[in-house]
């Protein structure tokens, strides 16, 4: 690559982290309220960075359509589509209350049940799948990815973010006897857990995390249903209004959140191998 065209694609590559971070400080109320993703990218926007340009080196210049599995209201979504150029972007979610308001924001929905159904498509259809913050939801992983491979094209993207149950802070809660805050026992009441979750959170409510994996475990299970791992993010304690980290909290954890497998948050890109 000689230096102008160098320049050229780092020019390109700022103009479309200005796009996108246009578009994240757009993104509505409710879209961030429901998505940790969101406010991972909206706090952390060199990590927001690397995954775009990740994203962006590795998709073909060719972009018809993408698909969010577990889409919400659509905000991150439309997001990642509209700063790469997606001509189509469409969504699948079981929840009735959010789809329409995706639908608003020009998202193709559809109701679908990720860990049950088979996904309304035809095989080798979209350009990129993405899944933020889903898995925790599923009791079991197989029909998600194995149908997201179906419906990806040769050498298709799987964007996807989810807890960690490997984390630095699980290791040490389970140690202790406590329960890991991102597995839940109870619809109802959250149980179990440290009192420095009651310390850090105004508000502590379950929010249906009936399941968890480490690193190593998602990785095998993606290999398994062919993908290749392209690159993988650690992800530290997720911001929020009423969270309050002292210094020596903050210090630990951003230390050891370097290590995507002690990190609190994983965020991996895959790629549909042919074979």
């Amino acid at each position: 690559m000689t230096y102008k065209q160098n320049s050229q694609t780092v020019r390109s590559m700022e103009s479309l982290y200005i796009k996108a971070e246009e578009l994240l400080n757009d993104v509505s109320e409710q879209d961030i309220e429901s998505s940790a993703t969101l406010n991972v990218f909206r706090a952390n926007k060199t990590l927001f960075r690397k995954v775009l340009r990740t994203l962006n080196n590795e998709l073909n210049s060719e972009r018809k359509r993408m698909l969010d599995l577990g889409c919400g209201y659509g905000g991150l979504a439309k997001l990642i589509g509209t700063t790469l150029g997606f001509n189509e972007v469409y969504g699948i979610d079981i929840n009735q209350h959010r789809l329409p308001i995706a639908k608003e924001k020009g998202v193709h929905v559809y109701e679908c049940n990720l860990e049950k159904e088979s996904f309304p498509f035809s095989d080798n259809y979209f350009d990129l799948a993405t899944s933020f913050g889903v898995l925790e939801h599923l009791t079991f992983f197989d029909n998600m990815i194995k149908e997201t491979h179906r419906i990806l094209k040769d050498n298709g993207v799987f964007l996807l973010s989810a807890p960690n149950l490997g984390s630095w802070v699980n290791r040490f809660t389970l140690l202790l006897g406590y329960q890991p805050r991102n597995l839940e026992i109870s619809r109802f009441k959250v149980f179990g857990v440290h009192k420095l979750y009651h310390k850090l959170y105004e508000e502590i409510s379950p929010v249906g995390h009936i399941s968890s994996c480490t690193l190593k475990a998602i990785k095998e299970l993606l290999e398994y249903y062919r993908f290749k791992i392209v690159e993988c993010w650690g992800v530290g304690i997720i911001p929020s209004p009423d969270i309050k980290l002292n210094f020596g909290l903050k210090l630990l954890d951003s230390i050891l959140s370097k290590k995507a497998n002690l990190a609190i948050r994983f965020i991996l890109i895959a790629r549909k191998s042919v074979k």
